[in-house]
C-alpha cells in the first residue's frame, strides 16, 4: 500500500514495496486513476509541510469477494474499498483528513472521496493518532477543510 514511487531513496526499499505484505488486489483503473492521483497529491504536500504521516489500507466487508484458487495458499480476499488517513504538522498546527475510495474505476475529483478521520475510524474500527493529546486528536479527527488540503 506504500507506493513504490515513494521509495526512490533506496533500491532495497523500492524492492520491498512489492512484497505481498504491502499489496492488495485493487481495480487497475482505480490504481492508475484516482488512487494514483491521491498518491501524487500527497507526495506534493509532503514537500510543503514540516511533518506528514500517512496510514492506508483495505476495507473488507463481512462477506468479501475472493479471487484465485490454491489448495496451499487459499483464496485472496478482494477489498471493497481503500482508505488513506493523513496527518500533517506545520509549526504548532496539526490537521488531518481521510479518504475512502471504493475498489472500482472512477474518475472523480479527490474532494469527492474526502471525509473526516472519525468517519474512517468508524469504517475500519481503527483508532488513529492515539499518541496525540486528546485535545488535538478530537479536534483534527472530527474536522477537515478541503481548502487546507488544496482540494
Amino acid at each position: 500500500m506504500a507506493p513504490a514511487a515513494d521509495m526512490k531513496w533506496s533500491k532495497e526499499a523500492m524492492k520491498e514495496s512489492f512484497y505481498t505484505s504491502n499489496i492488495c488486489p485493487q481495480n487497475k483503473n482505480l490504481n492508475k486513476g484516482d488512487w494514483k492521483d491521491l498518491e501524487e497529491h500527497i507526495r506534493s504536500m509532503a514537500a510543503k509541510y514540516d511533518h506528514i504521516f500517512i496510514t492506508c489500507g483495505p476495507i473488507v466487508s463481512a462477506q468479501p469477494k475472493t479471487i484465485g484458487q490454491s489448495d496451499y495458499y487459499g483464496r485472496v480476499t478482494v477489498p471493497d474499498a481503500f482508505y488513506k488517513v493523513i496527518l500533517r504538522q506545520k509549526g504548532s498546527t496539526w490537521t488531518a483528513i481521510g479518504f475512502m475510495m471504493p475498489n472500482q474505476a472512477g474518475h472523480k475529483p479527490l474532494s469527492r472521496y474526502a471525509m473526516s478521520v472519525e468517519d474512517i475510524e468508524m469504517l475500519t474500527d481503527i483508532d488513529f493518532f492515539v499518541a496525540l493529546p486528546d485535545s488535538i486528536e478530537d479536534l483534527i479527527e472530527t474536522n477537515y477543510n478541503l481548502t487546507d488540503w488544496d482540494l
